[in-house]
């Protein structure tokens, strides 16, 4: 037969923190937490309201200091498990034993020191090109402009489209090109080009109102150096336009002079269209500078 011990406070075999003999309260079924000094009120029963307070208090301090523990406290006779605080959010890809690298900043690219602009010259558009064999040079024909019969004034001339005009035989061109077959002589290419200038200038526009150098400056035909002048001229009639001299020393002496002209005109190519062409000059594949007078056409 079991005998069943009443109700009360009863001596635990633990002492209390400062060695205090303590005891615990049975209520007849079970122990229960609730734990004081030996020698308390006599019969004093725990409230119940005290431990639900105590129970809340110690959630809230468990809270408040993030500790990951679990609290067991009695509400009645049932065990009440109390949650811990949540674990952090980690948002960090390091591992526990190593701090996060900051990211890096990106280095900024240094600028680029600033470099003077090349003089560049775009290709001259051609399809053709003339061989003239006295000076040993191929000599590319400007797209869409027509090969002229050659005098003996010249070696080689071509020119674009002819249009009616009323100057002379009533038939001109917005702008041509040509070698001069005989040779001059001057004290440099400068002096030369400059020379023959103020020959061919009136001679392409007529009588002139005014003149203005545009270019003056040293040239290089078919690997040779040389000398450009490029005047803009005001005709007394027609349009005003722009006209280019260059000479370039000839092998066996003297100079040679190339020619050109370009108007001042929306249906005139452009004038730096004869610098391309000047340009453009090759020597023939084993040309010598000199060779028989002529010229040859090639596709």
């Amino acid at each position: 037969m079991t005998y069943s011990t009443p109700p009360g406070w009863y001596p635990v075999l633990d002492p209390g923190p400062d060695g205090v003999a303590q005891e615990r309260w049975w209520d007849g079924e079970a122990w229960t937490a609730e734990i004081r000094p030996v020698g308390g009120v006599p019969g004093a029963k725990p409230k119940r309201g005290l431990r639900i307070g105590l129970v809340i208090a110690l959630v809230l301090a468990v809270l408040a200091g993030g500790a990951g523990v679990l609290v067991w406290a009695t509400r009645g006779d049932d065990p009440v498990r109390v949650p811990s605080a949540a674990p952090p959010v980690v948002t960090s890809s390091a591992s526990p034993s190593q701090s996060p690298s900051p990211t890096p900043s990106p280095t900024p690219t240094p600028s680029p020191t600033p470099t003077p602009a090349q003089p560049s010259r775009a290709p001259l558009p051609s399809t053709r090109s003339v061989q003239e064999l006295s000076r040993g040079w191929e000599v590319p024909v400007p797209a869409g402009w027509r090969i002229d019969d050659h005098s003996d004034k010249v070696t080689l001339q071509f020119s674009t489209k002819p249009y009616s005009c009323d100057v002379g035989s009533g038939s001109c061109v917005r702008a041509n090109f040509s070698v001069v077959a005989e040779r001059a002589d001057g004290a440099s290419a400068q002096a030369v080009a400059r020379a023959e200038m103020a020959t061919y200038a009136p001679l392409l526009y007529g009588d002139l109102t005014s003149t203005r150098t545009v270019v003056s400056a040293p040239v290089t035909v078919a690997g040779v150096t040389g000398h450009a002048e490029r005047w803009r001229v005001d005709p007394v009639k027609g349009v005003p336009g722009y006209v280019l001299v260059v000479a370039v020393r000839a092998a066996g002496g003297g100079f040679t002079v190339l020619v050109g002209s370009a108007d001042e005109h929306p249906d005139a190519p452009s004038p730096e269209l004869l610098d391309q062409l000047v340009a453009a000059i090759r020597p023939l594949p084993g040309g010598t500078g000199g060779g028989s007078a002529g010229t040859g056409v090639s596709v």
